[in-house]
């Protein structure tokens, strides 16, 4: 699961970085993902490598945000320019596959919510009461069967 959610977040990353490197081809390469990424920063404020940093961290949520400016320079990125196509269709892949793991989940909970339902209604409704005091035999009768529900 680990694994998923940090190759989720490194092609995010890479593809953010190769969009910036399109947008700012004279900047550093984290310069220019700074400037591409949080303009409302940088249009204001001369960018520093401690700005960027810091702005990176407050704004957890800026690469969803980023305005794409490809110039057409597919083949010198790692991927071939395919860096967006490839963290999208992981990114949808892994969604899906998540969304199926936890109905299948959930829909184990109404399979196992009957087995202790089968074994309250072997109670005898006189011994079975849950307000005021038990007799002796109600509390055995009771205990009996939690016992059989720990060992089904």
């Amino acid at each position: 699961m680990f694994l998923k959610i940090a190759l989720e977040h490194i092609l995010s990353l890479l593809s953010a970085f190769v969009d910036a490197m399109a947008c700012y081809p004279e900047n550093s390469h984290y310069e220019g993902f700074a400037r591409n990424f949080y303009p409302w920063v940088f249009k204001y404020i001369p960018y520093s490598p401690i700005l960027g940093v810091l702005t990176q961290l407050k704004e957890r949520n800026g690469i969803k945000g980023a305005v794409s400016c490809r110039s057409g320079k597919q083949g010198s990125t790692i991927l071939g320019g395919y860096e967006a196509a490839v963290y999208f269709l992981f990114s949808l892949i892994y969604l899906i596959s998540r969304s199926v793991a936890v109905s299948l989940i959930a829909s184990q909970v109404n399979s196992a919510s009957t087995v202790p339902a089968s074994v309250l209604y072997d109670v005898p409704s006189p011994v079975y009461c849950l307000e005021g005091d038990l007799h002796s035999r109600s509390k055995f009768v009771i205990i009996h069967h939690i016992h059989e529900l720990r060992n089904f």
